[in-house]
């Protein structure tokens, strides 16, 4: 099959190269000539300028350019026909998100957004745990999402960083709150570096989501405090611990990895539009309103930079 990758940046390059070890004769479109090009040496893949993908046989695109693209280029993908996966966010506002989504509904195309943790395994094993019950009733939800990040002067934190989460959280629950906050400090580069975000789903489960760009240590973890027992979830590395809350007593659950970008991606190629559109994973209602619960944090516009 022939797909094609918008962008070519750091997550550009995992998708030609997941496609390609896919086996799928892959285009790349990139302004910067020698990132395209080096995608055509370590991966076999053909440059094109974005006039040539949206005129390509290619039904299916991947785009990983800057965010502020994302409506835009989207929107053109979408109205020339093809099926879209668009790396996250899936725009800039939860308002150009929904446009996109009912851009795609009308063309009858696919619409997945890249919430890459949806793909993954001890993810899913985590969900399951939680909608059948059996941490009882879950009475909080608290997130840390660290890492060292120093040049990110044009992004935002909880786009970048909060919205993992927040999405794992929903794709989880399917629950959107009415309100939520955000506490966020920046330490003289002039965007935020540390942001707490805050709010309570329907029902009264209470989440917290702990960002930093300014902690030397990578952490992916999300705690699930049940009335029946604890989950202590470490997302990238796949790893899943449930404690007793009446006994103490801790059990690792056994969870075979994944290669959770290249399942993403086989997902994308190999659904039908219909069943992405009613699924779960991250079709582009669930990326809007992941943005809402954001947005409600922080602004219309995302504005805590």
């Amino acid at each position: 099959m022939k797909v094609a990758v918008i962008g070519a940046g750091y997550w550009g390059r995992k998708h030609v190269e997941e496609y390609a070890a896919l086996g799928h004769d892959v285009l790349v479109c990139d302004p910067d000539p020698r990132a395209a090009e080096r995608c055509r040496r370590q991966f076999g893949a053909r440059p094109a300028t974005l006039a040539g993908v949206l005129e390509s046989p290619a039904t299916h695109v991947s785009l990983c350019a800057p965010n502020h693209l994302h409506h835009p280029v989207g929107m053109q993908a979408v109205r020339s026909g093809k099926h879209l996966l668009v790396e996250k966010p899936m725009c800039p506002t939860s308002a150009e998100a929904r446009d996109l989504h009912r851009a795609a509904r009308r063309r009858g195309t696919k619409l997945l957004c890249g919430h890459i943790f949806r793909f993954n395994a001890a993810v899913n094993r985590a969900g399951r745990m939680v909608a059948g019950g059996q941490l009882g009733r879950i009475l909080e939800i608290k997130c840390a999402w660290h890492q060292r990040l120093d040049y990110l002067r044009d992004r935002n934190i909880l786009l970048d960083t909060g919205l993992h989460p927040a999405d794992i959280i929903h794709y989880w629950t399917g629950l959107v709150p009415r309100s939520a906050r955000c506490i966020w400090r920046a330490f003289g580069r002039g965007y935020a570096e540390s942001a707490l975000l805050d709010y309570t789903l329907p029902g009264g489960t209470g989440v917290q989501i702990d960002c930093s760009w300014i902690s030397p240590v990578r952490r992916r973890d999300i705690a699930v405090f049940g009335s029946k027992k604890t989950l202590i979830l470490a997302a990238v590395m796949q790893r899943l611990q449930v404690y007793d809350n009446a006994t103490g007593h801790a059990k690792v659950v056994k969870i075979e990895s994944n290669n959770t970008i290249r399942d993403q991606l086989r997902y994308f190629v190999a659904r039908g539009a219909a069943a992405i559109e009613e699924g779960d994973k991250a079709n582009g209602r669930a990326a809007a309103q992941v943005l809402q619960t954001l947005e409600k944090a922080d602004g219309a516009a995302l504005a805590g930079r």
